[in-house]
């Protein structure tokens, strides 16, 4: 029987800030799998899989939506610098 190590991680920062480049090198160095969250939500919202229900929220959210809301809160952040 062979064992296998298990190796995740999780790459974070602000857009631009080069996860995307970083999650390539370790994929290729690595042979691992990349997942990426905004990947996947976008794919989603093309894909118009449907809505969802974000914590406690009695009103479900198309996904779009969850992605507009974060981005005007990151906006408002930058704007109070």
């Amino acid at each position: 029987m062979v064992l296998q190590r298990i190796f995740r991680t999780v790459i974070v920062g602000p857009p631009g800030s080069g996860k995307g480049t970083v999650s390539g090198r370790i994929v290729k160095r690595f042979g691992l799998t990349h997942l990426s969250s905004g990947d996947l939500l976008r794919a989603n919202i093309k894909a118009q899989t449907g809505k969802i229900r974000p914590g406690c929220s009695s009103k479900p959210l198309h996904i779009k939506q969850i992605m507009e809301m974060a981005a005007m809160a990151d906006e408002n952040k930058q704007n109070l610098k």
